[in-house]
């Protein structure tokens, strides 16, 4: 494992906190960590190589984060400023900050001269789990095109590092950066956990109705790439399988099946829910409906990846 080669996105894609980067990399090593010392420190390669991998391997989402010297303090609505959007913006909050600590407040409630709980609070990238971790997985997920070559030559390293009494400082480093990202995942959602039709919702509702749509279309088509992906693991996992090509075969047959069925089934249950709006028409139907199919691909990439670990590869 190797990163910062000419050519290589992996290491400027870690450090530059676009892809989640910031939220692995510790604290103490912002501005430590860099281009220049991955490529002439063998200990901060291989620091920024488990860190881009453990990137690759967490799942993230945009949530509310509170500021930790935050109080809880008031704001009265007025006439113009009578909106959760609004109030969020002018006091540097979250509508899901004001929902939370105002429960069961609607738009139709409020009114000018109503006091509202806030906190100071922003919207970032947290993780909220971990794809399932496996040999194949981090050969897939470490951008390599030959996943079976390299599942194998990582169960070689692993296996020679075990016969040669894997060394100390090597144990350390890792070690801290596996606490780095567990430690944000404990802090985050339980990794088993799946985003719900109003948890996505929430985190679009300190938009407008129209940036609403947009943020949940956004949404429904970042599930279709996590689902995809799953799928394209679990074939890549039933290839591996360590059994008779007879039962693979069957596998895959069942699972391109499975999958048409699922699409049914997505297509059926999400027009039901969609119906479900009643009276609502236009931007607030196709909300239910991207929010409802969000959910559903998340669940299915969920429900594959842990189907991973029970077939042991060849």
């Amino acid at each position: 494992m190797q990163i910062g080669n000419p050519g290589d996105p992996g290491l400027t894609s870690l450090l530059s906190g676009k892809e989640g980067g910031d939220r692995i990399v510790p604290p103490a090593w912002k501005g430590r960590l860099t281009v220049g010392s991955a490529r002439a420190n063998p200990a901060d390669n291989i620091r920024a190589g488990v860190g881009y991998l453990l990137m690759r391997m967490a799942n993230f989402r945009m949530d509310t984060v509170v500021d930790p010297n935050a109080r809880i303090e008031k704001v009265t609505v007025t006439a113009s400023n009578n909106n959760l959007w609004h109030i969020a913006r002018n006091t540097g909050t979250t509508v899901k900050n004001l929902q939370s600590l105002n429960p069961g407040i609607t738009p139709a409630q409020l009114k000018p001269g109503m006091e509202l709980k806030y906190q100071k609070a922003s919207e970032w990238r947290v993780i909220f789990g971990c794809k399932n971790i496996s040999l194949s997985s981090i050969a897939q997920l470490y951008n390599t095109s030959d996943v079976v070559s390299h599942s194998r030559k990582l169960d070689y390293v692993r296996n020679l590092l075990v016969r040669n009494n894997f060394p100390i400082w090597m144990k350390i480093i890792l070690g801290l950066s596996l606490a780095t990202c567990l430690s944000t995942i404990a802090r985050a959602d339980d990794a088993s956990t799946t985003p719900t039709e109003k948890e996505l919702y929430d985190e679009c509702s300190e938009f407008s109705m129209a940036g609403i749509h947009d943020c949940l279309r956004k949404k429904r088509d970042e599930s279709q790439k996590v689902l995809a992906q799953a799928e394209a693991r679990m074939n890549t996992v039933m290839s591996r399988w360590d059994v008779d090509d007879q039962f693979i075969a069957t596998a895959k047959s069942n699972f391109i099946k499975d999958k048409q069925e699922f699409l049914k089934y997505r297509e059926v249950h999400c027009n039901f829910m969609r119906s479900l709006g009643g009276p609502v028409i236009g931007i607030g139907l196709d909300a239910r409906l991207y929010t409802c199919v969000a959910e559903l691909n998340y669940r299915r990439a969920k429900l594959l990846e842990d189907v991973f670990p029970d077939l042991p590869s060849k």
